[in-house]
């Protein structure tokens, strides 16, 4: 059964206290920080582009977070009933609205005496 984030945390609320809670989203966003800062180096980093990271986080009874899985792009992918991964529609939009092939450079007349009458922007 899949809960909404609020409805989580109205939950643990109500069994461990506010305190208690807030404590555990503190613990689990350092625990999603710790594992960027851990693979920054060998992260692609574009400013054209972007990358959705999905973490499964397991909770225990005393609200410690574990770590149980990162992904990239992890949310997008859908299994069909052969169990192949298929791209959602979420990520067709997202690759259709980030990608813009490159267009060739547009000639512009130059006055050197060259025979290159065009130089790139």
């Amino acid at each position: 059964m899949k809960w909404s984030l609020k409805s989580l945390k109205v939950y643990l609320t109500s069994r461990y206290g506010a305190d208690a809670v807030t404590r555990l989203f503190h613990d689990i966003q350092m625990v999603v920080l710790k594992s960027l800062l851990a693979v920054q180096s060998v992260v692609v980093q574009d400013k054209h582009a972007f990358e959705l990271y999905g973490y499964d986080v397991m909770i225990d009874e005393q609200l410690r977070p574990w770590l149980i899985e990162a992904r990239c792009s992890g949310g997008l992918l859908r299994v069909d009933n052969l169990g192949r991964q298929r791209g959602s529609d979420a990520e067709g939009g997202a690759r259709r609205s980030t990608h813009r092939p490159r267009s060739p450079p547009t000639p512009r007349r130059t006055t050197s005496s060259s025979s290159r009458w065009w130089t790139p922007r």
